[in-house]
């Protein structure tokens, strides 16, 4: 075909390549929302108090009760707090319900959960997922960052995970 020459469709053609375009794009999509998605559509892990206590990363004025079935604050000590190791699961992720069991034996007294995802290279910063009874810090805490965010006690992530 010469630079002079013009390449002329019939409307038929277009509408059937632009049919084809769509088609092979909702094919895509649907493959794509395969990959990514979960092969079970709930997980549930939990975590003992003593499978917690020996997945403890790091510490502070914190101790196992004497029959195993708490970790409390040592005596003396009004703050302490826990970091765990990082804990793994099956399949991939990128929405959760963490959840809590704990008691505070009084109204100045309280304990709140913070959790963090791997983001980029590193870590995200450390979210504020909820506390038990009363909200005593002066601060709340961070609740989103680049690649989430906690929406009330409810984690949403922008890509899945497994840590």
């Amino acid at each position: 075909m010469s630079n002079k020459e013009l390449l002329i469709i019939p409307p038929k053609s277009i509408m059937k390549l632009e049919t084809f375009r769509v088609i092979i794009l909702i094919l895509f999509l649907s493959f794509n929302n395969v990959l990514n998605s979960q092969p079970y559509p709930d997980q549930h892990y939990s975590l003992r108090i003593d499978s917690i206590y020996y997945n403890i990363e790091s510490s502070g004025g914190i101790k196992l009760s004497n029959d195993s079935t708490c970790i409390m604050l040592q005596e003396g000590v009004t703050d302490g707090y826990l970091i765990l190791k990082p804990q793994h699961s099956n399949f991939l992720f990128n929405h959760g319900l963490p959840s809590w069991n704990g008691t505070a034996p009084d109204s100045n007294s309280s304990f709140k959960i913070q959790m963090h995802f791997p983001y980029s290279s590193s870590w995200s910063p450390w979210l504020t997922v909820g506390f038990w009874k009363s909200n005593i810090w002066s601060t709340y805490g961070t609740t989103s960052y680049g690649g989430g965010l906690i929406d009330y006690d409810y984690v949403k992530l922008n890509s899945y995970i497994n840590s």
